[in-house]
């Protein structure tokens, strides 16, 4: 029998070379799980599924809608901070659908035209929308992947090192 004494390392006590190193082998730290479901959670809280995404060259969100889509309009607005890009969505979408829904609530007498306007309006909102999430989707990780949300990772959980920087 024969025992192995290592020396291990806090993060910051760690060379810069050995810091990059362990920063290159934990730069998925914070996305190897699913690292997504706040921003799935987010949008259900306003009736709107996230039903996939890619954020690579196809690079799109696939959403659906859980409820009216003038429901979900009025929900962002209630729920949503003013800075939020998909509260600025509803405000820019929310007369035009309401509008829409108004004559086709109104007028409909299985007039194609007032149905197919109601249909744009819908889809227009939708289409902006699902682009807010594919945004959020993408900033959220790129903030996981970043250096400091990596060494904020390590520094909580108390990782130690190698002198190489190597996780003991």
């Amino acid at each position: 029998m024969r025992d192995i004494i290592t020396t291990v390392y806090k993060f910051n006590e760690l060379s810069e070379e050995a810091q990059q190193k362990a920063l290159e082998k934990l730069s998925y730290i914070n996305v190897d799980f699913d690292w997504w479901n706040n921003v799935y959670a987010y949008a259900e809280n306003i009736g709107v599924k996230i039903e996939g995404f890619d954020l690579d060259r196809g690079s799109y969100c696939k959403i659906k809608c859980l409820n009216l889509v003038s429901s979900i309009i009025n929900a962002i607005i209630r729920d949503h901070g003013v800075m939020c890009e998909t509260y600025k969505t509803a405000m820019k979408h929310k007369t035009i659908v309401n509008d829409a829904n108004l004559e086709y609530d109104a007028d409909y007498e299985g007039d194609p035209e007032i149905s197919y306007n109601m249909e744009q309006a819908e889809k227009a909102f939708l289409h902006d929308l699902s682009e807010d999430y594919r945004i959020m989707l993408q900033r959220e990780y790129e903030y996981l992947t970043s250096k400091d949300a990596i060494i904020e990772t390590i520094e909580a959980n108390e990782y130690e090192f190698t002198i190489e920087g190597k996780l003991s």
